[in-house]
């Protein structure tokens, strides 16, 4: 990794420390998030929901992650994780002990051509990618067990990175490839309507191939990215009113902006206004992926 992509970040938590950068495979330009983490007893803290797939990796000795309100299992150190979009509320996380750890958010549907898999299979769950992958798998596996993984560019590591990501050309035919950037763009502001006769396809075809390559239905995939909107708008514009925000958004009113963010960030969109999470912050500030 050149030194010139990283962009560092020290928080004004002492026990958090962020980097951006890009990791260079093939032809792909992948952003991610470092953050180096030292937590005493158990950390707890709330996310959005996210559009994108997370492949996570985490390095070092004695570092614990569960995402509580998913399958409740502890995700460890030297080993890859992917985690399926949540198709209720907002991710609940535990965290304890020290690392490094590197999150890469993945377009769902390039995900999809990554994991040859039903997505749907993956909503809420944190994934060990080694054992969802076939041949390539039990490659990954060996290397998880039998190397100290310290980098995303260590040697076995990059090379597996370039046995799975997918020649473009498999997946930028994909009618549901453009359907989901068109709904990013749109920051989730689009009529299932609209989505199926720009993609010349019936909602009800269109919503069974979103649950096979994206895991949730378009529309519920859109409401996802104006939530997400709606959190960047807030803390992008801390003086503005919840009803700017809400017109913004593409909310009706306050009342509306408000009761989606209860269903589907579990807390109030004020709360994002004081949010003194900085590793929420940080992370909602990654770049996306873009290709």
């Amino acid at each position: 990794m050149n030194p010139r992509d990283e962009k560092t970040i020290v928080s004004s938590t002492p026990d958090l420390d962020f980097h951006f950068g890009l990791f260079k495979v093939r032809d792909y330009r992948i952003p991610y998030g470092l953050v180096g983490m030292h937590i005493f007893g158990t950390h707890k803290s709330i996310f959005p929901r996210s559009g994108d797939l997370v492949l996570n990796l985490y390095m070092g000795n004695s570092f614990k992650n569960r995402i509580v309100n998913y399958d409740n299992t502890w995700a460890t150190t030297n080993k890859l994780y992917i985690s399926g979009l949540f198709s209720e509320g907002a991710l609940e996380l535990e965290q304890r002990g020290k690392c490094l750890g590197y999150a890469i958010k993945i377009h769902p549907v390039i995900g999809y051509y990554i994991l040859h898999i039903p997505m749907c299979e993956i909503v809420d769950k944190q994934v060990r990618i080694s054992d969802v992958l076939e041949s390539k798998g039990h490659l990954l596996m060996n290397v998880e067990t039998s190397e100290k993984i310290d980098s995303l560019n260590s040697k076995s590591l990059r090379q597996f990175f370039t046995s799975i990501l997918p020649e473009k050309s498999e997946y930028i035919k994909d009618p549901i490839y453009h359907a989901v950037n068109f709904i990013k763009n749109r920051n989730g502001c689009v009529g299932i309507r609209e989505l199926s006769s720009r993609f010349c396809m019936s909602e009800r075809t269109l919503n069974r191939n979103f649950l096979l390559k994206v895991g949730l239905s378009a529309q519920a995939y859109s409401k996802i990215w104006q939530i997400e909107h709606a959190v960047r708008l807030i803390q992008r514009y801390p003086q503005a009113s919840l009803n700017e925000i809400a017109f913004k958004a593409g909310y009706y009113d306050t009342a509306h902006l408000s009761r989606a963010f209860r269903e589907k960030a579990n807390l109030p969109p004020s709360s994002f206004r004081k949010d003194t999470n900085v590793l929420t912050e940080n992370y909602l500030l990654t770049e996306r992926f873009s290709i």
